[in-house]
């Protein structure tokens, strides 16, 4: 005769003692297994951050050299007040839904133009900059954007001083309301071996 249990009751249950020591063998089993299961999961997962796809990043143009930057000012940070369109992906490269080129010119960080998806938008095509922000001019003086940016440059900036060549790597960029504060470049240096 099993006994039945005010939990279980309500599911007409009936649990016997002597199996109920088998069942809990059986779901510690469960239980390693789930834990097993679990963990070749989470194996696996990791592996997907390696072949996930790297996110295209934003140009900016600073001093006639172009630079890429992972954290570029948003579209909210140019157009503060504006209610923006809703972007959809452009590409597994590009889950924002556009494209930005930024400028610095004369120490004012500039918003050259843009081009996105909007969604709703039925044509499945790239607007332009127009397009998308018909009441404004581009490029567009961004004044609202407080910030450093640290941007990767071009291998192809270089400067030879004698016999040392400096490789800019990238640059580092503060701003105070649109303006530049502040400009620090990273560079690699390499000597020339002498005969």
């Amino acid at each position: 005769m099993g006994v039945q249990t005010p939990l279980l009751a309500q599911y007409r249950v009936r649990l016997n003692p002597t199996s109920f020591t088998a069942m809990s063998t059986n779901f510690n089993a469960s239980s390693r297994q789930r834990s097993l299961i679990y963990g070749l999961i989470c194996f696996v997962s990791s592996f997907t951050a390696l072949f996930a796809t790297i996110q295209e990043t934003d140009l900016i143009i600073v001093e006639g050299h172009r630079y890429y930057g992972d954290k570029l000012p948003s579209l909210k940070e140019a157009f503060p007040e504006r209610i923006l369109p809703e972007f959809v992906m452009l590409s597994t490269a590009n889950y924002k839904g556009y494209r930005a080129t930024w400028a610095v010119v004369q120490g004012q960080l500039v918003l050259v133009g843009i081009e996105g998806k909007i969604k709703g938008d039925g044509s499945h095509r790239l607007h332009r900059s127009g397009e998308l922000f018909p009441e404004i001019t581009f490029p567009h003086r961004v004044t609202s954007f407080t910030g450093t940016l640290a941007l990767r440059g071009d291998s192809a900036d270089y400067v030879i001083e004698g016999n040392v060549m400096r490789t800019i790597e990238g640059v580092q960029i503060t701003f105070k309301d649109g303006k530049v504060t502040s400009t620090e470049k990273k560079t690699s240096t390499l000597k020339a071996k002498t005969p």
